[in-house]
């Protein structure tokens, strides 16, 4: 049946459906999570009477969310056919709020590299004054998200002023410079280069326990070929984990949570579900046993692709622990490479 044909309640189930499903099917799921939440938000916005009018605003919560992080996902590594549906994502999502920082900031980047820079510029400026007045953490802009806002703000004034520089030179036959008082070029030019040149140098980010480091995507890619290493490879379309030969691509969920065993627990710090609350669904905030489960299952879920690439048992329970708990047991180093300007739900 059509959603636009559904009652509340059939669109409700679907939800939890796709909320489910969403782990394995970023591609298949994200739109049609989208889909529900517009459908549902605009058959209750339209009758305060109605008996889920008090979850309007959760509805419209998720529906954004999930519209920045599609577009986010089409956005990570850029392709002409996908940009389009990238920006058309992160646009409906800032007409729903328009205090959302990092959406500002990725249509900037999209502009960018369809050098639009007059877009991207203004993109990029309400990137950096969202950033000053929004007040939710997950849609502000990290440091080097705005080290990175900055220095593409920088380069396409200085674009815009080469073109114009450009269109000046053609026009010089049929004019009088000298009529122009005080004219001057700048000697800034150089540094669109300069500026370009930091941005590819640092695109990526390679972590490692002994050290966290900037690097080119060319770095990256020397980088992979490290025997006994587990590699989580965030850099491509797809999440990859690599271990020897073998690999492996993780959902975006199995990609938070390994990250954060990698980066956080170690046998005298374990995890338990209440560091995880942000990748588990909002219906099961206050059930405290369903967190338990979901909890165990995307933990037995992230062991099988694990143990896919050969790597058993290295995510290992904590006996005797207050409650359910596991820890990364470092038993084989780890390499993560990612974007620089990537942002993650569970943070650093």
């Amino acid at each position: 049946m059509p959603n636009k044909n559904k009652t509340l309640d059939e669109l409700l189930e679907e939800e939890q459906t796709l909320l489910t499903a969403k782990e394995e099917d970023i591609d298949g799921v994200f739109p049609k999570l989208i889909k529900v939440y517009e459908m549902l938000y605009n058959q209750i916005v339209k009758d305060p009477a109605n008996e889920y009018y008090d979850s309007l605003e959760k509805i419209k919560e998720s529906l954004i969310f999930y519209l920045v992080e599609y577009g986010t996902y089409l956005k990570t590594v850029y392709r002409k056919e996908e940009g389009p549906e990238a920006e058309r994502m992160l646009t409906k999502a800032i007409s729903k709020n328009e205090h959302l920082p990092i959406a500002h900031y990725r249509l900037g980047f999209l502009a960018y590299q369809k050098e639009n820079y007059a877009m991207a510029l203004a993109y990029l400026q309400d990137a950096l004054h969202q950033q000053q007045i929004a007040t939710e953490p997950r849609y502000r802009m990290n440091q080097q998200q705005l080290y990175n806002c900055h220095l593409y703000l920088s380069n396409c004034g200085l674009f815009i002023a080469t073109n114009a520089n450009e269109s000046l030179e053609k026009m010089k036959a049929d004019v009088d410079e000298e009529a122009v008082p005080n004219y001057k070029l700048s000697p800034l030019y150089h540094m669109i280069y300069e500026n370009n040149h930091q941005l590819a140098a640092h695109a990526y980010q390679m972590i490692t326990p002994e050290k966290n480091q900037l690097c080119s995507k060319e770095e990256c890619e020397e980088a992979l070929d490290q025997p006994n290493m587990l590699i989580l490879h965030l850099s491509n379309r797809e999440n990859q984990l690599l271990f020897h030969s073998n690999d492996i691509y993780l959902s975006k969920d199995e990609v938070e949570m390994l990250r954060y065993f990698l980066l956080k627990s170690e046998q005298n710090y374990p995890l338990t579900k209440d560091h995880f609350l942000d990748i588990i669904s909002r219906k099961d905030a206050n059930n405290d046993d369903t967190l338990k489960n979901t909890y165990s299952q995307k933990v037995r879920r992230l062991r099988v692709k694990l143990k896919k690439v050969g790597m058993d048992s290295v995510i290992e329970n904590k006996p005797g622990h207050y409650q359910t708990a596991y820890y990364y047991n470092h038993r084989y180093p780890y390499l993560i490479i990612q974007r620089s300007d990537e942002s993650f739900i569970l943070g650093e």
